[in-house]
């Protein structure tokens, strides 16, 4: 966009109280060294950041580690000249080819955890794929994601699949909910729906985007105002929660650690199910228990200090609990 667009898209935020992370090709334009470096940076710091609907700053999506010197540059020249604002960057799943990034997976995200030093440790995974799958690497890759974010202090962030393309599925309501529940779960603190308008790319056969090419709302519209009504109702209690533990039962999907069985909470019954462990800022213990089966409900009876707690669990479905109480009166 141009700085005339993006001004009109952050005033038109501002009517909605929403915030903006417009893109400018100002911010990627030149090299650390480069005269214009810092020009064009603090062009762009001071054409966006008076305006109260700027969230932030987008640099780069999906970058390789040859980027990482350049994007370190940028990451902390932002942070620097508006440090309330968030300077965002997204990176690769785990399913693209190693020769891409120069090794494994893991290796890599660290690599960009110590040299760019994010203020949001953000990726994509596209998990949905037509015929009914899953991808098999999906929770592998919040395993990392989430450790790694852990081990250098960095919030995390998920881009979650919507918008079909290519051979991903047409999302259903619990197709989503899957990915935000299970996101939730591993302490995701950012979730980004791709796509809410339609790309119109004709080789990526994109459709069915949260707002179609000409700007009606689709299917997925309401789905996703579902959803972020519940998320706004969650968030305060969430931005205080700090991931201690995500354990599966049922079938192990690659990566993950199963319940153990000196684990604090005890599951008696149940199905699939993914479990996630916090400590609040109130010093009491939260657990998150997500149905990890898109297509079946489950009833789970989860013991957790001297107490059973029985779980009416849809699709896909997530409840919470704490120690001594539940947030919402468990079933039975």
């Amino acid at each position: 966009n141009t700085p005339e667009q993006n001004q009109r898209i952050l005033d038109a935020c501002q009517k909605h109280g929403l915030k903006f992370i417009p893109a400018d090709g100002r911010i990627m334009a030149n090299d650390p060294g480069h005269a214009d470096f810092a020009k064009n940076l603090d062009a762009v710091v001071a054409d966006y950041s008076q305006h109260p609907a700027l969230g932030g700053y987008f640099i780069n999506d999906e970058p390789a580690p040859g980027a990482f010197p350049k994007l370190a540059a940028i990451n902390e020249h932002f942070l620097a000249k508006d440090p309330e604002r968030l300077p965002f960057i997204n990176m690769l799943p785990n399913y693209v080819p190693e020769a891409h990034i120069g090794g494994p997976y893991e290796p890599f995200i660290e690599k960009y955890c110590v040299e760019v030093k994010p203020k949001l440790l953000c990726y994509d995974h596209y998990a949905l794929m037509e015929g009914g799958a899953e991808r098999p690497e999906y929770f592998e890759n919040m395993e990392i994601i989430r450790r790694q974010g852990l081990k250098h202090g960095i919030p995390i962030g998920f881009i979650f699949q919507t918008t079909p393309h290519f051979n991903y599925r047409d999302p259903s309501e619990t197709d989503l909910r899957w990915q935000v529940n299970t996101a939730l779960a591993y302490g995701v603190r950012a979730l980004f729906y791709f796509t809410y308008f339609t790309p119109t790319d004709p080789n990526a056969n994109f459709h069915n985007g949260i707002l179609d090419p000409q700007g009606k709302r689709t299917h997925h519209y309401d789905m996703a105002r579902r959803i972020n009504a519940e998320l706004k109702e969650l968030a305060p209690e969430l931005m205080q929660m700090m991931s201690t533990a995500v354990y599966h039962t049922g079938d192990l999907p690659k990566g993950c650690v199963a319940l153990p069985a000196d684990a604090p909470l005890q599951v008696k019954e149940g199905g699939s199910l993914v479990i996630g462990l916090f400590d609040h800022a109130d010093g009491t213990k939260r657990a998150m228990i997500v149905n990890r089966d898109l297509r079946n409900a489950t009833t789970a009876t989860l013991q957790w200090s001297d107490r059973d707690y029985r779980l009416e669990l849809p699709p896909a479905g997530r409840e919470f609990i704490t120690i001594g109480a539940a947030l919402k009166p468990p079933a039975g």
